[in-house]
């Protein structure tokens, strides 16, 4: 071995050199790891988004259609709508979540209040109760995927941190404590699938599976009552998105601060434009 080659080596294995290359490596794995977790839960959304064993269909309006199916002190609800809506005034609604306030029935408070990357964050929510019974709290991790290339879709997956042992960990999340005053939510799936159809028109498919956590209510009546809850905020949705001129929406979509809006206009872009209309319809 040459000197030059002795030096080489004598100067990669130096202790910075070693401590670089562990950290390099725990990163990778950290990496990993989140894309695994990410993937796993996309999963379980889009089983529960394909399966119609024991759902019950119930037409809402001549757009929106409801699949739910009974559980135990919760409702696995799907809400399906194709609408004449672009795709960004839908997912701006459902991604800015410190404006929830200002359309979405009985919230008093929402915030993100953890940022984990340019598409995950963790978000909470306070929500109103009539007397006596105590607001209800949710602390959720979310994040979106990118499916456009795969089926046409983009696809937002939230679960409460206190259900996503694996997700607060591999994301080194920081939820807060729930105060006794109130009373967690627990949300065991939820997410949206968005499926731009034309410029102006997008299929939106909605999943959840949460339990209010009322048992004091007779199992119908609670039952009953998500499903209320969970189409007056899908009908508040879309009614919002059909108009966001004037609005803060429309601001954080002209100003997109963190590039979100802009990547996915060219994701969908390159969609429409690789896509000839008889291939597209077979996505539908």
């Amino acid at each position: 071995m040459c000197i030059r080659d002795r030096q080489f080596k004598n100067k990669m294995s130096s202790p910075e050199d070693q401590k670089y290359i562990a950290k390099s490596i725990q990163d990778i794995d950290k990496v990993g790891k989140q894309v695994k977790t990410k993937y796993e839960e996309l999963m379980r959304i889009q089983n529960v988004m394909t399966d119609s064993k024991g759902f019950t269909e119930d037409k809402i309006s001549d757009t929106l259609t409801m699949y739910y199916k009974r559980g135990e002190n919760s409702v696995t609800m799907r809400l399906e709508a194709d609408l004449d809506i672009n795709i960004f005034n839908l997912f701006v609604l459902v991604y800015e979540a410190d404006l929830y306030k200002s359309f979405m029935p009985f919230v008093e408070e929402s915030q993100t209040i953890q940022k984990v990357d340019k598409t995950s964050k963790v978000v909470y929510t306070h929500v109103r109760a009539p007397y006596p019974v105590k607001d209800r709290i949710t602390c959720m991790v979310g994040f979106g995927i990118n499916r456009i290339d795969h089926n046409g879709t983009v696809v937002l997956v939230c679960k409460s941190c206190s259900m996503a042992p694996d997700l607060v960990e591999t994301f080194d999340l920081k939820p807060p404590e729930i105060s006794s005053k109130h009373v967690e939510v627990k949300v065991k799936l939820y997410g949206c699938e968005f499926q731009p159809i034309s410029e102006e028109k997008t299929r939106i498919r909605v999943i959840s599976d949460m339990d209010p956590q009322m048992t004091f209510l007779p199992e119908v009546l609670l039952q009953w009552l998500t499903r209320k809850v969970g189409v007056i905020a899908c009908e508040k949705l879309i009614a919002k998105a059909k108009d966001l001129t004037g609005t803060p929406w429309e601001t954080r979509l002209k100003e997109d601060p963190e590039g979100i809006y802009d990547w996915i206009r060219g994701q969908v872009q390159k969609f429409f434009k690789n896509t000839p209309t008889n291939s597209l319809k077979s996505h539908l």
